[in-house]
């Protein structure tokens, strides 16, 4: 696999397993990535704000960050923008609303 497929793999698996998050183990068994491979890329994607790892030692558990609500967010507003740049254009042009 290449290093952008493994990275996605792994935040598809940690979004499947939601809010409570997996072990490494969960996330070994479900991706089948080698336990090398997968703590490296944990460590990146914590390291980069993507992922947050919570817990002990012994009972860690991963998940995605909530660097991705802000992603959202940031993704309905700018298509919110749109939507209204749009509306105000068609109202503009036949004087009446969406």
């Amino acid at each position: 696999m290449k290093s952008t497929t493994i990275a996605l793999v792994i935040l598809e698996t940690l979004f499947e397993y939601g809010i409570k998050g997996a072990t490494f183990r969960d996330i070994g068994f479900k991706t089948q990535i080698p336990r090398a491979t997968l703590h490296r890329y944990l460590t990146a994607l914590v390291d980069a704000g993507w992922v947050e790892a919570c817990g002990s030692k012994q009972n860690m558990v991963w998940k995605p960050s909530n660097h991705f609500i802000k992603l959202a967010f940031t993704y309905r507003n700018a298509v919110r923008a749109e939507v209204d740049r749009i509306g105000a254009e068609f109202r503009e042009l036949t004087g009446e609303d969406l």
